[in-house]
């Protein structure tokens, strides 16, 4: 049998006592739980679907902050691809210049496979541009750096060969045959006579070791200078050297004097170019001073 529960409830000075079964009060006091659970549980749902906007509305901030970046790199890459352009012809030009084999165009745009992902397709596309102008940059850099290397060989070579007139002075005797002054008979003359009063400057006309300074028969005082790539010269009949062998040399450096030494008539310079172990005109390797760029 169920019990009975006093209820009083005070208001006031006055007191009422209430007499309920503890069956009514156990389904009233079930009831105010489900009522408190089912309010905490709504305040729960509203507080998180608060959260879950305020989440989402972040993530559109983001995707928009995104999508302007993702533009403004779009617009520096085609700023670049128009430098890479450039770089591309003037690449071409100094090939063209220097006679140097030209890039075909689709070389240039080596084929890649792209970055893979499953990204959107504006930031997937925006990767495999960047991949693009990366190898199209690396390209350009390892082409330089061959153009480099074929310059640098190139000035090396130039600058070791002769190109300027190695004394200031009158071209006298040429390279062929000739009526020897001593003799009088025909000769092959195998350099070219620089007159020019004692004690000239002797310059050097390309960077060069000099191998011999001695005195030779019918020569005197001979300096010679061995300038790479087969190339050698000689300068007979000077009056004192200003180097020894062993020595580097830059062209324009002063190697010796103009003198009379050896078998000679007058002052002068007898100079002779070797090319491969042959002697060549030396006035095909002398360039007419205003056409020479230094």
């Amino acid at each position: 049998m169920m019990g009975r529960v006093s209820l009083f409830l005070v208001a006031g000075r006055r007191t009422v006592r209430l007499g309920v079964g503890s069956a009514v009060l156990a389904v009233v006091l079930i009831a105010i739980g489900l009522a408190l659970v089912g309010t905490g549980y709504l305040l729960f749902n509203a507080a998180k679907k608060t959260v879950n906007l305020q989440q989402l509305e972040s993530l559109r901030r983001e995707n928009r902050q995104l999508h302007s970046r993702v533009v403004q790199l779009t617009s520096d890459m085609e700023e670049i691809r128009k430098i890479l352009d450039e770089i591309y012809r003037i690449d071409q030009s100094i090939r063209l210049a220097y006679g140097i084999e030209l890039i075909e165009s689709d070389l240039r745009s080596p084929g890649i496979g792209g970055r893979s992902g499953n990204g959107p397709v504006e930031v997937r596309q925006l990767a495999y541009e960047i991949d693009r102008l990366l190898a199209a940059a690396r390209f350009e850099r390892e082409s330089f750096e061959r153009l480099d290397q074929h310059l640098q060989r190139k000035y090396h070579i130039l600058s070791h060969t002769p190109s300027i007139i190695p004394v200031n002075g009158i071209l006298t005797s040429g390279f062929g045959p000739r009526l020897d002054p001593f003799t009088g008979r025909m000769r092959f003359h195998e350099g070219q006579d620089i007159a020019a009063p004692p004690g000239t400057p002797i310059v050097a006309p390309a960077d060069g070791v000099v191998t011999t300074v001695k005195r030779k028969r019918g020569y005197g005082l001979t300096i010679e200078i061995d300038h790479g790539y087969g190339i050698k010269t000689r300068y007979a009949h000077c009056m004192a050297a200003k180097v020894t062998p062993g020595m580097r040399i830059k062209r324009g450096d002063v190697i010796g004097l103009v003198g009379t030494s050896g078998r000679v008539t007058g002052p002068h310079l007898h100079y002779e170019v070797h090319v491969a172990g042959r002697k060549v005109n030396p006035l095909n390797y002398i360039i007419r001073e205003e056409v020479i760029v230094d």
